[in-house]
């Protein structure tokens, strides 16, 4: 019952460290996206 117990809490950890992993670099990529999308047209008028 416990070796059961803890092999489902290793699974499960894991599991949430992938997802947690995919996460992560989902928001650095939009966070960088947006960033860039942003920082562009601020450097505009200093190109003027």
């Amino acid at each position: 019952m416990y070796l059961k117990l803890q092999l489902i809490s290793t699974v499960r950890y894991s599991h949430f460290r992938n997802y947690a992993w995919h996460f992560a670099t989902t928001v650095y990529f939009v966070v960088k996206s947006i960033y860039s999308i942003i920082k562009i047209p601020r450097l505009r008028p200093f190109e003027r």
